[in-house]
């Protein structure tokens, strides 16, 4: 590490590789890039074209399992771990992570744990890699993003770790977060379709989020598996001032999606499972979208976001707590339509589909 230091290069992921079954080292195993910002798929892509090179997107696990990337650019990352010499001895396994920069330009490391499960011959390895040209999509690249919650910030933390902290990643510093930890949600590193998740048990666990915004127009994305049960209203977001809530019923009312806007207003039915749903309130009307498909539509009272504003119960957090996992959060203190609103549905899409 003092020679890195000395150099001034800083490690920006690294982990070990282990045996699922047995808990041991895995040496030898490739970890692989395969899905990074354009500005490392760009310098893959050019140095790929020159003989003999060492390329900066693979590396293989050391004895003890380890391994690590070195000044990566900000952004997210896939990595895919496999075997290329004992292919027929453990499935690839794919993992996320997003590295990040204090206010002093130093690197957030990202610790990730990885365990290889036994050869099973129903996972193939992906044809991803950086050596072909890629387009990565990113939320930030839309005006009015106020901010933007995604799991795999979160790959430090192992399966069921407390999460006191999310980070948001749109540049704006409204990072979630809960000191009381019994009250903090858990960390699933595969929690929705294989993708990192933050769990709820409907019970007693939330978020409380420092957004305040005097526009009265928005937009939301959640990526969420709702969890049936409980016989009370799962909230996903409230906002105390002028009192703006988004909630997502379970399924013993019988359940239904809906807002208030200071009156309640049904918009689709509920259903349980993974979805991402969209909500968008333009003027006066409120409209939702789940999996991209419309669903409802309703009168809207336009209403600022302020106050206390939670994430998965009520502003009071006494009651109405979500149930669930959600993957990720989005939001435009604008409305998006057309081409902008898809671009965010697509992403989520090819992120979060079976």
């Amino acid at each position: 590490m003092s020679d890195w230091e000395t150099l001034r290069r800083q490690i920006a992921i690294s982990g070990r590789v282990l045996d699922a079954k047995t808990g041991t080292a895995v040496p030898d195993a490739c970890v692989q890039i395969t899905a990074a910002p354009e500005p490392f798929a760009t310098q893959v892509r050019r140095l790929a074209k020159q003989p003999n090179t060492t390329l900066p997107d693979r590396t293989m696990t050391k004895s003890d399992g380890a391994f690590f990337f070195l000044d990566l650019p900000d952004g997210d990352y896939t990595l895919t771990t496999w075997m290329p010499e004992r292919r027929h001895q453990y499935d690839p396994v794919q993992r996320e992570s997003a590295v990040s920069r204090d206010t002093n330009g130093r690197i957030q490391q990202s610790r990730l744990h990885i365990t290889l499960p036994p050869y099973t011959g129903k996972v193939i390895l992906p044809r991803e890699n950086l050596t072909a040209p890629q387009s990565v999509f990113s939320p930030t690249a839309i005006a009015g993003c106020q901010l933007w919650l995604h799991a795999a910030t979160l790959s430090v933390l192992a399966q069921d770790d407390s999460v006191a902290s999310w980070t948001d990643n749109s540049g704006h510093n409204h990072h979630a977060a809960q000191t009381a930890v019994t009250n903090q949600p858990r960390y699933h590193p595969q929690g929705l379709n294989g993708r990192p998740a933050l769990q709820f048990n409907g019970e007693n666990q939330f978020l409380i989020l420092p957004l305040a915004e005097t526009a009265t127009e928005h937009t939301f994305f959640f990526v969420v598996d709702n969890a049936p049960g409980g016989g009370h209203s799962h909230y996903l977001l409230d906002a105390q001032s002028g009192r703006l809530a988004l909630n997502l019923a379970d399924t013993a009312s019988p359940a239904s999606v809906r807002f208030s806007d200071g009156t309640w207003r049904t918009l689709a039915p509920a259903i349980v499972g993974p979805q991402h749903l969209t909500w968008r309130f333009a003027g006066e009307t409120a409209e939702l979208f789940r999996n991209g498909q419309p669903m409802g539509t309703a009168v809207y009272i336009p209403r600022p976001l302020g106050g206390r504003v939670t994430i998965g119960a009520s502003y009071q957090s006494r009651s109405s707590f979500f149930a669930g996992a959600i993957a990720e959060i989005i939001y435009y203190n604008r409305p998006l339509f057309g081409d902008e609103r898809q671009a965010v549905e697509e992403y989520l899409h090819g992120r979060y589909a079976n």
